[in-house]
């Protein structure tokens, strides 16, 4: 095209704009007719400082349109939600920032649009002051790099972490690495924890094992508790199975007290000197040590195992030929057996220590230079061995060689007809808690015959009759200081003497050759007589 065309076209196109836009033969603005959205809010909208729930108030009323009304007005919320309405009220329940529109549409269907200033809803604030209670206590090598203490290792006696009594200590051991990127101890393992603490005999030290770190298996940590002294000496220990492993301290004195991983990794918590320890939503009494006298009475070195009679994998039969050679591969020594039941000795040293080595056993002191209890480390590492045992399929059960004694059976004329106390292990009970001297008992009956030579002895004299009727209380009189049963039926052989019956189930003189035994033989009783003829009244 030449330049001549090209000045005669733009001159052409520059005539038709003018036209198109309102030039000499235009109608003007083409914008003049168009609506004008008008929205506000209150409270403001630039208020940060706003906390759920929040309400709003908006209002598109001012919104306008020289072509005629406004009949629609819709509101978006900014946070998905819609509403119509030219003034509404509106509630945001969480925080956020939320950005607010509105559009408005009129007669002409023409729209237009405003926006406000971003809300921010804060969400609810607690103030206040957090105490850490002055008994608690960080193990100083944790696995958490943003730990605020500084990383101290607490993993042998030289640099034992000084504890005080009592105390709930926050722990980490592992038996091996955790390979996570950034821990503590993702390169290597932390496999102990040791504290220094002066203990008083008849604390109880409990270990709460938690969930294993990062891992579906189980976790298993062993507790250990030497003498603060040159010798070292190992003095207790709590090896058992479980996640809740304790301790009672039979001497007070200066002791090293270790948290030893065994297998896994996991944060625990060991509880000393206080009473109660919640653990997986329940609180659980602290005074049954599962390593004391109670439970230590054993051969050690002795198992006995019973396999099981089929195979669960394959339902195969297991002959006992079969498994006792299975055993000896292991290198227990048959020294008994009963078909399925077997008694197993672990042989000398040098043999047990084999067998550990086989079922890849830790010995308890391994890497621990102390003076031990030759006696206790051969029932733990007995212990040991059978928790590796009971993992077995072909195995029913496995349990250390009980020394049984005789339990306690009182000389009472009518102890054999108490069917009752067996049925409470009343016997198994009574060798723990054999002296009640200490307790006294308010008996709230028909009173008490207070001559009966079975219970006598074991009566107080400050006993009470609180029946104010004669006609119920049977003994001609109202309330007064003698609690002695006169009988619940105007009849006296047909009176139940409740009261008496109780007493002596409770607190019946014991082991002196007549009458029956008492639950709590050295107790007292206090006799308080509230139900007569046809019971009581308030």
């Amino acid at each position: 095209m030449s330049m001549y065309c090209v000045r005669q076209f733009l001159l052409i196109t520059f005539a038709y704009i003018l036209v198109g836009c309102g030039g000499d033969g235009g109608d003007g603005d083409p914008f003049a007719n168009l609506p004008v959205a008008s929205c506000q809010v209150t409270p403001d909208s630039n208020n940060p400082t706003q906390g759920t729930p929040l309400q709003i108030e908006l209002d598109g009323s001012l919104s306008s349109s020289p072509a005629g009304n406004i009949i629609e007005y819709r509101w978006d919320l900014g946070n998905g939600d819609i509403v119509n309405g030219s003034k509404i009220s509106y509630t945001y329940n969480f925080p956020g920032t939320y950005t607010v529109s509105l559009t408005v549409k009129d007669e002409a269907n023409e729209a237009a649009r405003c926006q406000l200033s971003p809300i921010t809803v804060a969400g609810q604030s607690v103030q206040g002051t957090i105490f850490i209670a002055p008994n608690t206590r960080v193990d100083s090598d944790i696995n958490d790099p943003n730990a605020l203490a500084e990383f101290f290792p607490n993993d042998s006696f030289a640099s034992a972490q000084t504890i005080p009594n009592p105390v709930v200590v926050g722990g980490f051991v592992s038996a091996t690495a955790t390979n996570f990127a950034g821990d503590n101890f993702e390169k290597s393992a932390d496999k102990a924890d040791i504290y220094k603490i002066s203990l008083t005999q008849g604390q109880t030290i409990t270990l709460s094992i938690a969930e294993n770190y990062k891992s579906a298996s189980t976790p298993d940590f062993d507790l250990f508790l030497y003498q603060n002294d040159n010798t070292q000496t190992l003095v207790d220990s709590a090896t058992q199975s479980g996640r809740l492993k304790t301790l009672t301290v039979a001497e007070t004195g200066n002791y090293f007290l270790e948290v030893r991983a065994v297998r896994g990794i996991a944060n625990y918590s060991l509880n000393i000197g206080l009473s109660t320890i919640s653990t997986q939503n329940q609180t659980q009494p602290l005074a049954f040590s599962p390593t004391g006298p109670e439970n230590m009475n054993f051969i050690p070195n002795e198992i006995i195992v019973r396999h099981k009679q089929q195979s669960p994998t394959d339902g195969r039969t297991i002959a006992s030929t079969e498994f006792q050679r299975q055993m000896s591969k292991i290198g227990l020594i048959k020294k008994a057996s009963n078909r399925q039941t077997s008694l197993y000795g672990l042989g000398d040293e040098n043999n047990k220590n084999l067998i550990m080595s086989r079922m890849n056993i830790s010995s308890l002191t391994q890497g621990r230079s102390v003076t031990t209890n030759r006696d206790l480390i051969d029932k733990q590492e007995t212990l040991k061995i059978i928790q590796k045992l009971k993992l077995r399929d072909d195995i029913l059960y496995a349990e250390p060689n009980y020394i049984r004694k005789p339990l306690f059976t009182p000389n009472d004329e009518y102890f054999n007809l108490q069917w009752h106390y067996n049925q409470i292990n009343l016997p198994q009970a009574w060798k723990f808690v054999p002296d009640t001297s200490s307790v006294t008992i308010a008996v709230i009956d028909t009173g008490v015959v207070t001559t009966h030579p079975d219970l006598q002895e074991n009566l107080l004299d400050n006993g009470y009759d609180f029946i104010r009727d004669p006609e119920i209380s049977n003994d001609g009189d109202g309330i007064d200081s003698n609690p002695d049963d006169a009988g619940d039926s105007p009849n006296l052989s047909n009176s139940s003497f409740h009261g008496t019956h109780v007493a002596g189930t409770i607190a019946a003189v014991t082991n002196n050759g007549q009458g029956v035994a008492g639950v709590a033989w050295n107790s007292k009783v206090i006799p308080i007589r509230a139900l007569g003829v046809g019971g009581g009244t308030v």
